[in-house]
């Protein structure tokens, strides 16, 4: 896991999940300020990424307000589920369209093995529901 900063308040986290060819190729943002702000989760394999980087930052995960993910494809949000346990205070925040599938992500997993593949899906990692009352929705 590598952290990069990228201007006094913002941080790259290269996610580092364990798929060949994605070195390098997924990040996630830490953004710092009242409250942290985490922009992309990256599939649960990479979850790890971002509490070791949360860690290395001295940050503590209770000072965590917001997850926000672009869009609900795994390799943005799969990881979304495992956040709540680990970042008691955060709201993860998504698009209308997509807040249905962040809480119920049965739909996202039905599809998942026709466009990813068996491989793949072992190692995005399992994909779980965001409770609901953790979920704000943009609209």
């Amino acid at each position: 896991m590598e952290v990069k900063k990228v201007s006094p308040n913002v941080y790259m986290v290269d996610l580092e999940p364990p798929i060949e060819g994605f070195e390098r190729f997924l990040a996630s943002y830490i953004v710092l300020g009242e409250k942290v702000l985490v922009v992309e989760v990256g599939p649960s394999s990479s979850v790890e990424s971002i509490i070791k980087a949360l860690k290395s930052l001295n940050i503590g995960f209770d000072r965590v307000g917001y997850v926000a993910v672009s869009h609900i494809h795994l390799d943005h949000s799969g990881g979304a589920g495992a956040l709540p346990e680990k970042l008691p205070n955060a709201k993860l925040v998504v698009h209308e369209v997509g807040a249905p599938h962040i809480i119920n992500p049965q739909r996202l997993l039905d599809s998942r093995l026709r466009v990813l593949g068996e491989k793949l899906i072992k190692m995005y990692g399992e994909v779980k529901p965001v409770p609901e009352e953790k979920v704000l929705v943009g609209k």
